[in-house]
């Protein structure tokens, strides 16, 4: 039996724990935020490129929570020095300026003094980040309270290298004022300033007075309320009173104004001035019969034949989100024309900057994407540096139906004529975001779409951010239907304008707008970075049900998704498309019966399809997944719907073969395939012989966190090494298996590569007035370590090679020093090599010749001695590869020693090491100082010693380079004049010409596109 009293007590506990269940449960699921109220007054000194100013801040607290403590954002303070987050990811993401910016054109943030409820309060830097800290209150603020802050504050305003900066006398001031960090549901949002990430603020009321000389031109967040300003843009829009027509910067006026600003429901206030600017004037015409004004500010007459319809392009773009998602609440909307270092451009509330636009087109997408932020970002306050695709990637899926409704033909390229050319006519401009998915996917460097910002590599931030989030939107408006989606996301709107919705917020509001339960899209789609892939492997009519095709599909992706299947004429239009529920294997689904020519799967291209080339299935003929070839001249991206073969000229030349012509045959370019080959043929025009190289190669993408990609490759070159008395050529083919490994994590700089492959040659020589044809082979495995970082990268490679005869190890460091400015550097090479066997027997000739060499000269100028191949592996491109002729013959490459005179001096089968370096000249003075010096045993087994100091030429950088040895130790000068026959100072003189840089298709795959 139980005692009564304990039963009592227990059911007493159950209901009070039930109670604050419930009730934390309520309070958790009730909405609340902060508000926050703002009162500025700033003047700028456009001479000390500073600001002077006074903040007031009425700050309540919605929240269940009594606050000890407020943190406050202190942005500016990031252009503070070089060790803040914001320095720190510029460095990681290739940018340098910053990092060697000098300390006058840096900036912060200081003078502050704060008062909370008119009492001095102690502010504390955070000890990690100094663009942000506690702000200690005197005394608690409870739930329903409100305090106010106050401070004044100075802003030294930096040079323009992220978003906050001027040049010269044009201002972006921007994340300029103190502000306090939001509070939420889940605490405390405090965060550094970082050039790639954006932000997450506080919903309020600003009222805002700039001081500034008279004679600057103002565009800024809200509403004007100073009447004579008006007037004044008025006049200038209109063209009654003149702009400043040259592009210098007029002398300010003694005079100063102040300009009064007013926005609710808002949470930021950013203000450009530009003596300089010209205005345009607009209006949009809401469905509502709201009208807003649109303002575009720019500055020389140059680029008024671009920006003239600047303003139409805000109106049109208000307009269009208007339309799609909720009407725009505010009175005005101005795109600016400014220096900017973060991108295109960049948002604010009721105001965007437009870095750079060259052409009409361009500043169309860019102002309509920025404008595109008023809502997605400015009115729907998501945090954009923990969930970056509900702001970028959503506001891209409407940037690109902006250009679908307005220009329903427009092409990726929007060229008629090139599109035929190039076959990009099925290519419509929205492609461009499955382009850049796709590039990143197929080189297995995608991520999850629902990361941080700080969480992505540099290319994902567009790829996947920006590019994957616009199809992913696409891609459940397709499944949902247009007009069902367009009713949820106006939903949407309303239920979190001037709010912070988070993905679960979105997904809620879906799922019951629509009926449909979408964790499919939100768990796997935006949080995993797995693969949509589905596949067509059959089609018939259905045995049994006359009325219906069968079609059997194969899910080959990671994502259990809907998909949709089209069935095409033979004039390729879709009669009807049916969406499906996603199935995690095999399936078959039921088609309606019709004259069809062709399935296809996503036909509208609405899926973040990965491979659409197994999309297609013929419903006639014998092949039925294979696609119509096109031949098709250079090249073009990618065309799932058909077998491409790309045609091009080729020309080569060298010493021997002179001028080679031919035929480029190649299936890639972007994004990369899984099968790629490339075939060049072609004719020497002296050696009348077939030559020129050709490569297949096929890559696995694996899945887990190891492997990155596994490319098994075979690649062949021909080319004669020999005119007279005979034409003699040399041949190799090379099986290689490269393993490329993942990183710790995507943006760790830290990478590692194996490579495994074996050199097969064939060459021909001349000896005792006869033609010998040799025929060996040298294996080679090499681990490969980089560390890719912008600042100080370095490099490393250790290997071995093998032949029947002899086996050699070596390794090779590199090192990049940055020195004074971004551009200027010190590069170092290390090299050690020695053999570990050399059983040849030195009286055959036959070769190969293996030798480590002190230089990376060509052959030795005989034709006696075309055997001595001294670059016996036949890894480098020599334009004279014997050494025959005067000029060409100057040729170095750098392997082995490193060493840019031209010598056999060090040529050795034993040891050798070397430590070479070379440091560019400050400003742009297109010159290096190059040095070299190496240790080695010769075939005496005595060791030796080589130096060498001179200058390089820099003609193209990375690609072509004149070397001026100056001095050299007397063993390579001896060597140079007796047994080279090198006595004048020019025949020293070499060059480098690294011809694998000019390698186009190499080129195109290895572009950076963001």
């Amino acid at each position: 039996m139980v005692n009564l009293h304990t039963q009592v007590k227990f059911f007493s506990t159950l209901a009070t724990i039930l109670w604050c269940v419930s009730f934390t449960f309520a309070q958790t699921n009730t909405y609340w935020q902060q508000e926050v109220d703002y009162n500025i007054e700033v003047t700028l000194d456009d001479n000390k490129h500073e600001l002077q100013g006074v903040i007031n801040i009425s700050y309540v607290n919605n929240s269940p929570d009594t606050l000890q403590y407020l943190y406050f954002h202190l942005w500016p303070n990031a252009y503070k020095n070089i060790n803040t987050a914001f320095a720190k990811q510029q460095v990681e993401n290739g940018e340098i300026d910053f990092r060697f910016s000098n300390r006058v054109d840096q900036g912060y943030i200081d003078g502050l003094d704060f008062l909370v409820n008119n009492l001095p309060a102690q502010f504390i830097p955070d000890s990690t980040h100094i663009d942000y800290g506690v702000l200690k209150l005197n005394n608690p603020l409870y739930p329903g309270g409100k305090l106010t802050i106050k401070t004044p504050f100075r802003v030294k305003i930096p040079e323009s290298y992220s978003r906050l900066g001027h040049v010269e006398q044009s201002y972006q001031i921007t994340q300029w004022y103190p502000k306090p960090a939001v509070y939420d549901k889940t605490g405390w949002h405090p965060m550094p300033y970082l050039d790639q990430g954006e932000f997450y603020s506080e919903f309020g009321t600003f009222n805002v007075k700039i001081t500034l000389p008279a004679n600057y031109v103002v565009g800024a967040s809200g509403d004007l309320k100073t009447t004579s300003e008006s007037l004044w843009l008025d006049s200038l829009s209109n063209g009654s009173t003149k702009a400043w027509q040259e592009q210098s910067f007029p002398e300010s006026s003694k005079q100063t104004k102040t300009l009064h600003y007013e926005l609710k429901n808002a949470h930021d206030f950013a203000w450009f001035a530009d003596k300089r600017f010209k205005v345009k004037k607009d209006q949009a015409l809401l469905a509502n019969g709201d009208t807003v004004v649109c303002w575009a500010m720019y500055t020389s007459d140059t680029k008024k034949g671009v920006w003239n319809s600047a303003a139409q392009y805000v109106a049109n773009a208000i307009e269009h989100y208007s339309k799609y998602l909720g009407y725009y609440p505010y009175k005005v909307a101005t795109a600016v024309e400014g220096a900017l270092s973060a991108g295109g451009g960049m948002e604010y509330p009721t105001i965007t900057i437009v870095g750079s636009a060259t052409n009409k087109k361009q500043l169309e997408t860019i102002t309509v994407h920025e404008v595109g932020h008023f809502w997605l970002y400015g009115i729907l306050g998501t945090n954009e540096r923990r969930y970056p695709w509900m702001d970028e990637g959503i506001n891209s899926f409407y940037e690109n139906l902006y250009f679908e409704d307005r220009y329903p033909n427009q092409t990726l390229l929007n060229m008629p004529g090139a599109d035929k050319i190039l076959d990009l006519g099925w290519a419509k401009r929205a492609y461009q975001s499955q382009l850049l998915y796709l590039y990143s996917a197929t080189r297995n460097e995608d991520q999850a779409l629902g990361l941080t910002s700080e969480d992505f590599t540099a290319l994902n931030y567009g790829a996947i951010v920006y590019a994957k989030g616009a199809v992913a939107m696409k891609y459940l408006r397709g499944y949902l239907g247009d007009s069902i989606y367009d009713v949820a996301m106006h939903r949407y709107f309303d239920e979190w304008k001037f709010k912070h919705p988070q993905p679960e917020d979105l997904q809620q509001v879906l799922e019951t707008s629509t009926g449909k339960n979408l964790g499919w899209f939100f768990d796997e789609v935006i949080n995993t970075d797995k693969r949509l892939d589905y596949a067509i492997t059959k089609a018939r009519k259905h045995p049994d049900y006359s009325q219906y095709y069968e079609i059997q599909v194969t899910n080959k992706g990671g994502i259990n998704a809907p998909y949709s299947i089209a069935a095409l004429n033979a004039d390729g239009k879709v009669i009807k498309t049916i969406w499906y529920n996603g199935a995690a294997k095999d399936t078959t689904v039921l088609f309606p019966v019709g004259e069809y020519l062709n399935f296809r799967i996503d036909a509208h291209m609405d899926m973040p399809e990965y491979n659409r080339a197994n999309d297609t299935y013929r419903t006639k003929g014998l092949m039925h997944k294979v696609e119509p070839v096109r031949f098709q001249f250079l090249g073009s991206l990618d065309n799932p719907y058909k077998s491409q073969l790309f045609i091009a000229p080729a020309i080569a030349w060298n010493n021997y073969d002179k001028t080679m012509v031919g035929i480029a045959l190649y299936n890639h370019l972007l994004p990369n395939k899984k099968l790629e080959y490339e075939l060049v043929p072609m004719i020497g025009t002296a050696s009348v012989q077939f030559t020129g190289t050709g490569k297949m190669a096929y890559n696995w993408l694996p899945k887990g966190n190891k492997i990155k990609r596994v490319t098994l490759s075979i690649a062949g070159q021909r080319f004669s090494h020999l005119l007279k008395p005979e034409v003699l050529t040399w041949s190799r083919l090379v099986p290689t298996l490269h393993f490329d490994f993942k990183p710790k994590t995507p943006r760790n700089v830290n990478s590692f590569a194996l490579n495994m492959r074996s050199v097969n040659i064939w060459q021909d020589y001349y000896y005792n007035k006869e033609v010998v044809k040799s025929r060996y082979y040298v294996n080679e495995v090499v681990v490969e370590y980089n560390h890719r970082s912008t600042l100080n990268p370095f490099g490393a490679e250790v290997g071995i090679r093998q032949a029947n005869t002899f086996a050699v190890a070596f390794a090779e460091a590199k090192f990049k020093i940055h020195y004074l400015k971004a551009k200027e550097s010190i590069n170092i090479r290390f090299f050690a090599g020695g053999f570990l066997f050399d059983n040849k027997n030195p009286s055959y000739i036959n070769p190969p010749n293996p030798v480590l060499q002190l230089s990376g000269s060509g052959g030795n100028g005989s034709d006696k001695l075309t055997m001595f191949q001294r670059d016996y592996m036949f890894d480098h491109y020599y334009l004279d590869r014997n050494g025959l002729d005067q000029v060409f013959a100057q040729q170095i490459v750098t392997k082995d020693g490193g060493f840019r005179s031209r010598t056999i001096v060090g040529d050795t089968k034993k040891f050798l090491s070397s430590l070479t370096a070379d440091i560019t000249a400050p400003s742009k003075i297109p010159v290096k100082l190059f040095a070299g010096m190496a240790g080695f045993i010769d075939g005496s087994n005595e060791f030796n010693f080589a130096a060498e100091l001179g200058l390089a030429v820099v003609v193209i950088p990375d690609l072509f380079e004149i070397n001026f040895p100056l001095l050299t130790t007397d063993n390579i000068k001896q060597n140079q004049e007796t047994g080279l026959g090198l006595s004048k100072f020019y025949q020293k003189i070499t060059f480098t010409l690294n011809i694998r840089q000019m390698d186009p298709l190499a080129l195109i795959r290895n572009m950076k596109l963001l």
